[in-house]
């Protein structure tokens, strides 16, 4: 993209022969450029243009990528709403009209380490969505930092590489990868030898051993996050990659299992206990009659928590991408009662809990995330 600096900057406003225009350029990262549109996603997502000049030796592979993502729907992987051949100004692109992130992992790691929550659900998200590619026999080609993205509260795998397996492109490599993005986003060091794996907490250091050595599955990993003693099991050889999806089904059933009979054997201890602890009907006294109470004006001492930070910066950057996409929720930051280190984005104040739970209702149907919660204010 070197030299190209001066055309994406003369092409910023122009229209593109699809049908909308080249609004707003946000930069690029090397091999596409991307520019804010002016026509939203079929749900009203806040879309992009990325493009590559139709003479760059990548634009034909590029465009088979989107054109191979486009069908693709998952929660946690960035839509694509259409590819295809375009012009703007004169100039041959290839394009894809797809959602906006709001963030990227890399521009936080340069900051900070993720925290062991924050990398827990980066994880999950990152499992299932890998999950859902690899059913398909595709492989994500590109896990990585900067490749993992935040769309509002929702942690998103970019689509830009996703292909069939071929080469050193596999299913397998794909987890690969994914263990050592985990160890980069908990430590901060880009060291294939995995020299700080000792001191790493439980059970990110043995999934990261496990994908990136021991040939793990998702479905391995998903069983140990639910679970983490099942890390100290005996795992079944991983197939070659050509085998993965046609026992893929097979594998998720035999962990679900395991984790199914363990919830089964927790669930009859805590009801063991319950019985055994509960005392009998015949030692309870009959509740008091009680006159009727006179009717109580509901207090105003609910919000709606969107997000928790430790950093303050964190929660404004978080403050600000709600403020752009979803204005009219008034997001504002707080540190929480009693924790001068934790600071909370909230979208309302002192409202009646019913308020607050249709609040909590219209952010989540808009797309904030299914954290946002609804909390009483503490005293």
């Amino acid at each position: 993209m070197k030299g190209m600096t001066d055309l994406w900057t003369r092409l910023e406003g122009a229209p593109l022969t699809a049908g909308f225009e080249l609004r707003r350029l946000l930069g690029d990262d090397g091999k596409r450029v991307y520019y804010l549109t002016n026509r939203n996603g079929p749900g009203g997502e806040t879309a992009v243009i990325a493009a590559v000049p139709q003479h760059s030796e990548q634009a034909e592979e590029q465009l088979r990528r989107w054109k191979l993502a486009s069908p693709l729907s998952h929660p946690n992987l960035i839509r694509v709403f259409e590819a295809g051949w375009s012009e703007a100004d004169g100039v041959p692109l290839a394009y894809a009209r797809m959602e906006c992130p709001d963030d990227d992992l890399a521009t936080l790691l340069r900051e900070r380490c993720l925290t062991l929550v924050e990398a827990d659900e980066v994880l999950r998200a990152a499992v299932v969505a890998l999950s859902y590619l690899h059913e398909q026999y595709l492989v994500h080609g590109a896990v990585e930092p900067g490749n993992i993205l935040a769309v509002g509260e929702t942690i998103k795998l970019s689509i830009h590489d996703v292909s069939s397996p071929h080469g050193d492109r596999t299913l397998q490599q794909d987890i690969r990868d994914l263990g050592f993005t985990l160890y980069q986003l908990l430590t901060q060091h880009n060291d294939r030898q995995l020299s700080d794996l000792h001191s790493m907490a439980e059970p990110f250091a043995s999934i990261i051993d496990g994908s990136v050595r021991k040939g793990w599955s998702l479905a391995r990993i998903a069983a140990v996050l639910e679970h983490p003693e099942l890390r100290e099991e005996e795992a079944p050889e991983t197939p070659e990659d050509g085998s993965v999806p046609l026992l893929r089904r097979e594998e998720f059933r035999r962990w679900g299992l395991i984790v199914v009979l363990a919830g089964m054997a927790l669930l009859l201890v805590i009801l063991v206990s319950r019985h055994s602890s509960a005392p009998s009907k015949a030692a309870q006294p009959p509740p008091p009659v009680t006159a009727q109470a006179a009717p109580v004006v509901e207090a105003r001492t609910w919000g709606v928590v969107a997000n928790t930070y430790g950093h303050r910066k964190d929660a404004e950057r978080r403050a600000r991408a709600i403020e752009r996409r979803w204005p009219q929720f008034h997001a504002q930051v707080f540190p929480q009662s009693g924790n001068a280190r934790t600071y909370m984005v909230i979208l309302g104040d002192r409202l009646t809990k019913q308020e607050a739970l249709r609040l909590e209702k219209d952010a989540r149907t808009a797309g904030i995330g299914r954290s946002v919660t609804a909390r009483e204010a503490t005293p």
